[in-house]
């Protein structure tokens, strides 16, 4: 007879599971990240398969319910795993890799084939890959999600020790209600979005004083003639300043301290949001001070911001510039290829929406011409002053 207390923490497991899909739809709604809305769908998908699973805990022959519960499983772990490729814009490849194992089990099924030990496998993988992405994230991105590696590892040895009747069915579904809650930790850390409290207050906080017509988004190259910092300096202050008036938000990236927020003034400082790109240290997601933003030298990262702005700026109808300083500097850093894969990945996204991407740029100090003018000729406009 099955026993009450496996029923209770299945049942318990199951309705925790479902119930951090609520928190994680409330920052999907506030933030715009899409990977927030796959997780939360995933999560009622995942929780509902454990409640569906309580007639099974004493038995392990196959049932019309728990095909069903094996079904839904696997959905909540895929739309996880899609949460996962979302957020580092690998979603199509993630998903293809996860969805292999279930179409061969599909095949199998379909044939006729003896799919039983293959099923549990493929039950199993899905954790291992979870757990096996996020280890890669962290080694590639340096994203401060140890909270979530701990928490995914735990419940695939949790899982493997079920699926192969190594450890007690109670003491699984108990420990799992406490991982999870650890998971959900993990997943609502800001080192997931650039969208923290502090820069959404900042983007909102734009009042015209004058009217314009909205802009479409537009890539903007600048090159000062006979180019110093003061000059440009007080170009990035008059533009700041022109873009308050209007409302527009002005977000201002900095690679390698080139410039510094102390050399805008306080004045205008109060009309720009700073993000500082620096080389090595304190390069994690989550490095945060007042309206200054610190992330390493890493396109994705940037990718990562830019990908948060204009979501933001879409769906609150907020109108922002991004200006970089500096885009040769980019350039010569990481390879003209890998800076033009950057920003084509974004162009389409950034012309549909109300953001601005202008950078400063010095084609004099380029050795191959061509490899500016690549850059010149995907630029709406091009401002020599």
């Amino acid at each position: 007879m099955t026993s009450l207390v496996y029923i209770l923490m299945r049942l318990i497991n199951g309705l925790v599971t479902m119930y951090l899909a609520l928190p994680l739809y409330s920052i999907y709604r506030r933030t715009t990240r899409r990977f927030y809305l796959f997780w939360s769908i995933g999560f009622v998908l995942y929780g509902v398969s454990i409640i569906l699973r309580i007639p099974s805990i004493d038995t392990r022959t196959p049932t019309p319910l728990g095909m069903v519960a094996y079904v839904m499983l696997l959905a909540g772990l895929t739309l996880i795993l899609a949460g996962i490729g979302d957020l580092v814009n690998r979603l199509r490849s993630i998903l293809l890799s996860a969805l292999v194992l279930p179409a061969i089990l599909g095949v199998m099924m379909v044939l006729g084939r003896e799919w039983t030990d293959f099923g549990l496998f493929v039950a199993l993988a899905p954790y291992v890959f979870i757990a096996a992405s996020l280890v890669v994230i962290k080694v590639v991105w340096k994203p401060d999600i140890n909270l979530l590696i701990a928490g995914w590892v735990n419940i695939m040895l949790l899982n493997t020790g079920y699926i192969y009747q190594l450890i007690n069915e109670g003491f699984v579904d108990f420990a799992m209600t406490f991982t999870k809650v650890f998971i959900y930790m993990g997943m609502t850390a800001p080192g997931f979005s650039f969208l923290v409290d502090d820069l959404t207050r900042f983007l909102m906080g734009g009042m015209p004083e004058e009217y314009f017509e909205k802009p479409r988004g537009a890539l903007t190259l600048v090159t000062l003639q006979d180019p110093q910092r003061e000059k440009e300096v007080r170009w990035i202050r008059e533009r700041a300043h022109g873009n308050s008036r209007k409302g527009v938000r002005t977000v201002l990236v900095i690679l390698y301290d080139m410039i510094m927020p102390a050399d805008i003034g306080d004045e205008q400082a109060e009309n720009l949001y700073f993000v500082r790109v620096i080389q090595g240290g304190r390069g994690s997601l989550n490095t945060f001070e007042e309206r200054i933003m610190v992330m390493n030298d890493d396109l994705n990262q940037l990718d990562i911001l830019f990908t948060d702005i204009i979501n933001f700026s879409k769906n609150n109808y907020v109108p922002c510039e991004i200006l970089l300083y500096n885009l040769s500097q980019m350039i010569l850093t990481h390879g003209w290829r890998r800076v033009y894969s950057f920003l084509i990945s974004n162009l389409s996204q950034l012309k549909a929406s109300n953001v601005n991407f202008t950078c400063f740029y010095y084609p004099e100090i380029h050795e191959n011409s061509t490899d500016i003018k690549i850059f010149e000729r995907m630029a709406d406009a091009i401002i020599t002053q």
